[in-house]
């Protein structure tokens, strides 16, 4: 009876530990789910669980930055091509998704639109048991240089210059989106 409940022990350790390690890394199906909610042309809404704290946390920071311009393309332009790039054609899709072990697990995979093929990366890692992306074709590193330059811009004397040269209403109304953003980001 002893030898039958450490071999039934040791068995469930086993099963346990299978059940832990069978999934290393993620099916495709999780890949792609991943790579649909990284921000194109907008950021989504209740995406939060499915980047890392520090991604995340860049992400919608660089995306409740107001922009830098009026009536016209700001540096925040870059925030909306993050897949699928500028243009209004019809035949986006993704394909060769291959991935590498690691940690992070890299992902790569080309997106095809406007008839032009693009490559990415995606840094995954695991985060309570999920797969959660760490970073998206290096754009944590310059999230946070957006962020930077942004904050430092929009307190300097070149930014009250422009303002100067805009819209008096129009201004004053992007000045007012800059405060509320520093009040919600302080320094």
């Amino acid at each position: 009876m002893q030898h039958n409940l450490h071999f039934l022990a040791l068995l469930a350790a086993l099963f346990f530990l299978h059940g832990c390690n069978q999934h290393q890394v993620p099916n495709q199906e999780e890949v792609l789910h991943l790579i649909s909610v990284i921000p194109d042309h907008k950021i989504f809404p209740h995406t939060q669980e499915y980047f890392t704290p520090e991604y995340y946390s860049a992400l919608s920071e660089a995306w409740a930055l107001p922009s830098d311009a009026i009536g016209e393309i700001g540096s925040d332009e870059w925030l909306y091509y993050f897949i699928s790039g500028n243009g209004d054609c019809d035949d986006f899709r993704i394909e060769n998704i291959s991935l590498t072990s690691g940690n992070p697990i890299l992902v790569t995979f080309t997106t095809y639109h406007c008839g032009m093929a693009d490559t990415h990366t995606l840094h995954l890692q695991r985060l309570h048991r999920h797969w959660v992306v760490a970073d998206f074709d290096s754009t944590l590193t310059q999230l946070k240089q957006y962020i930077a330059h942004q904050r430092s811009y929009f307190q300097s004397p070149a930014w009250r210059q422009y303002l100067q040269q805009c819209d008096p209403p129009a201004a004053r109304a992007r000045q007012r989106e800059i405060e509320l953003y520093f009040q919600r980001y302080p320094l």
